[in-house]
């Protein structure tokens, strides 16, 4: 039964093993669940390390065809081959690091102990906001961080900017809405109370 299966294969053309037609499959689903993930946690923002991992991602992809040619070409200088193969292993390598970094950059190392409202906050902070917003930071538009923003004055201005994000202009804001669903009032004034205390030190 197996020996058949791979004789039609064979006079199909196909010879290599069939865990490469599953490999193949998962490109997809894959890189369609990357998105989800990419557009759930982080609003679709373009940060800095998932442009990366795009610009990897494409190389990798590129230098594993490359290699395959001239594996397959045969006669080939095998320093050649093994330098491609060197990169393959540094660009797969850049794309872990990048990966450790969208994750764990959003965990704050420990601190002393703190208020539980205090801790709710700085935990809502590192779960929603601080994968944009490194440290209060705005990579984006560095002279509107969090940290000086004038959406702190008050609670229902920074809700309302949270619900409705525009720029100053009064276009659409970079920064995805968060709603009721997804941020609750007491996690958003938990967030505005971190943002005080811990940015701006009030």
């Amino acid at each position: 039964m197996v020996d058949s299966l791979y004789a039609f294969l064979r006079e199909l053309g196909y010879t290599h093993p069939l865990r490469s037609i599953l490999a193949s499959l998962s490109l997809l689903p894959t890189a369609a669940l990357g998105v989800a993930d990419w557009l759930h946690f982080y609003g679709g923002a373009w940060l800095f390390p998932i442009r990366m991992k795009i610009l990897l991602a494409s190389a990798l992809t590129v230098l594993l065809l490359i290699s395959l040619l001239l594996e397959r070409r045969g006669g080939v200088v095998r320093r050649t081959l093994i330098v491609f193969l060197g990169l393959c292993v540094m660009a797969s390598a850049g794309l872990g690091y990048l990966g450790g970094e969208l994750v764990f950059s959003r965990q704050k190392p420990h601190e002393p102990a703190v208020s539980r409202p205090e801790q709710e906050g700085a935990e809502a902070f590192a779960r929603l906001c601080a994968s944009c917003h490194p440290r209060g930071e705005n990579p984006f538009k560095p002279e509107l961080a969090p940290r000086s923003a004038p959406q702190l004055a008050d609670f229902e201005t920074f809700l309302s900017y949270l619900r409705h994000p525009e720029a100053r202009d009064g276009s659409n804001s970079i920064m995805p809405p968060f709603s009721p669903d997804r941020l609750p009032e007491k996690e958003a004034r938990d967030i505005y109370r971190y943002l005080l205390k811990e940015l701006k030190g009030i």
